[in-house]
This record gives structure tokens, C-alpha cells and sequence, in this order.
């Protein structure tokens, strides 16, 4: 990952690319996350960053919802 796009942003980078690419009855594979984050941000992180960072993003969904 470049300087410029600290790993503190990829949990904005990852629901960006959710918003833009889902809705209620059509998801994204972690693969596919990670696909969109090397050819939109250029950012080549771990698929464990990448997992963990999806779930935290699920984790705060379901605190905002209830």
C-alpha cells in the first residue's frame, strides 16, 4: 500500500466499494473486495486484513442498526 492511503482507510475504502457495488440481494465476495481495492486504490493487502477489516464494517452495521 502506498504512503498516501494509510491502512487506517481501508475500512472507508472497503464500504465504499460496497455501496457502490451491492445491495439487499446482490453481495461481494471477500475476493472481489480485494479485486476492487488493487484496481480502484491500488492497495495489495492480506486477505486477512481485508476480512478483518470487512467485519469490523458488519460489526458496526449491527450496532447502528439496533
Amino acid at each position: 500500500m502506498s504512503d498516501a492511503r494509510p491502512k487506517k482507510m481501508m475500512n472507508m475504502y472497503i464500504l465504499d466499494i460496497l455501496k457502490r457495488n451491492t445491495d439487499s440481494k446482490h453481495s461481494m465476495t471477500q475476493k472481489e473486495i480485494q479485486k476492487r481495492l488493487e484496481t480502484e486504490y491500488e492497495i495489495t493487502e492480506p486477505k486477512e486484513l481485508v476480512e478483518m477489516c470487512k467485519l469490523d464494517l458488519e460489526n458496526a452495521l449491527k450496532l447502528y442498526e439496533d
